[in-house]
């Protein structure tokens, strides 16, 4: 299907095919040029593509603005990563108890999603924290936002191992739990 209008301010429509629209625009009213046609399909065709990509960035914004934030177990004597430790997240009120049970990887760390929540608690199994928070103690809030913009690096009476704190991460020092401990909890 093959179809051609012209106007009289000069427009030219072509339409060659369900999908292919060819516009062009007369330099002279009465004179069509080849150029002028050219010049304005490639800059419509231009803007189409900007306006799919800004559709396309507008429709995944939020998957590309997610708020991913990384937990690292470390061990705050030897500073070895805790490997395939079970860790509890509690995001936002931990009466609302919306967790996530997620599992260390082979680095020690573990990345989910806060999901727009504010705060959240870290609460591993198996493990201790080095002085973050005293036995029986309520478990320690932490802002995503400070976690994402500055990283958070936790107290550590383990041993003198003290990290930097990397953006988007918190550095959680922990110990082994003794027999006792795993019992308390």
């Amino acid at each position: 299907m093959a179809a051609k209008v012209h106007g009289r301010s000069g427009l030219t429509v072509s339409v060659n095919g369900p999908f292919l629209v060819q516009i062009g625009l007369r330099k002279c009213g009465l004179r069509h040029d080849r150029d002028a046609d050219y010049s304005l399909t490639v800059k419509l065709r231009r803007a189409l593509i900007g306006l799919l990509y800004a559709i396309v960035i507008g429709m995944f914004g939020s998957a590309v603005s997610a708020q991913t934030v990384v937990v690292k177990l470390q061990d705050g004597h030897n500073r070895k990563a805790k490997a395939h430790i079970p860790v509890h997240i509690i995001l936002g009120d931990p009466r609302a108890q919306h967790s996530l049970d997620l599992k260390t990887d082979a680095e020690g760390k573990l990345h989910f999603n806060a999901d727009g929540a504010t705060t959240f608690q870290v609460r591993p199994v198996g493990v201790v924290a080095c002085g973050e928070q005293p036995m029986g103690a309520p478990t320690r809030n932490y802002s995503v936002t400070d976690v994402l913009t500055n990283g958070v690096v936790t107290k550590n009476e383990c041993g003198d191992f003290r990290p930097e704190p990397v953006r988007g991460q918190i550095i959680y020092l922990v110990r082994s739990a003794t027999w006792s401990e795993l019992f308390r909890n």
